[in-house]
């Protein structure tokens, strides 16, 4: 198995740890239009689910085969994925694979799943192809 790790770490920022609810501040603006979570657009704090929104704009741009340019993907006013238009652009894709990527795009941060969630999922997907390959090929699994 090989693992592939994708980072910009000139653009970083670190995440303060706000658990004593005190001195909350926004941070800096930093990344990509086109793949920058709602809140940040806003100037809202935030957190690392704006990784997970950005991962699911990767998803979306891999899924339909276009570019994250709002003139391709489409968004809404508030900045998020427009999940309508989406979906009528999507040919062939697994609806498990689907739904990840819109459930990465969500508005609120609090309904993204964490990096751990979306490992978890993406391992159970393949886990379910190798064994409906298995089944095919009339093996038992």
């Amino acid at each position: 198995m090989f693992t592939a790790v994708v980072g910009d770490f000139g653009l970083a920022e670190k995440i303060p740890d706000y658990s004593d609810g005190v001195g909350k501040q926004p941070l800096a603006i930093v990344g990509s239009p086109y793949w920058m979570a709602p809140e940040v657009l806003r100037g809202e704090l935030y957190d690392e689910k704006v990784d997970v929104f950005a991962y699911g704009i990767i998803l979306c741009e891999i899924i339909a085969r276009i570019e994250a340019d709002p003139d391709f993907l489409p968004r809404t006013e508030d900045f998020g994925l427009d999940v309508d238009a989406f979906e009528n652009m999507v040919g062939d894709c697994p609806a498990a694979f689907l739904s990840l990527a819109v459930t990465c795009c969500n508005m609120s941060a609090e309904r993204r799943p964490s990096f751990f969630d979306i490992v978890f999922t993406l391992e159970g997907m393949v886990n379910e192809e190798e064994r409906e390959t298995a089944i095919a090929l009339g093996k038992t699994y």
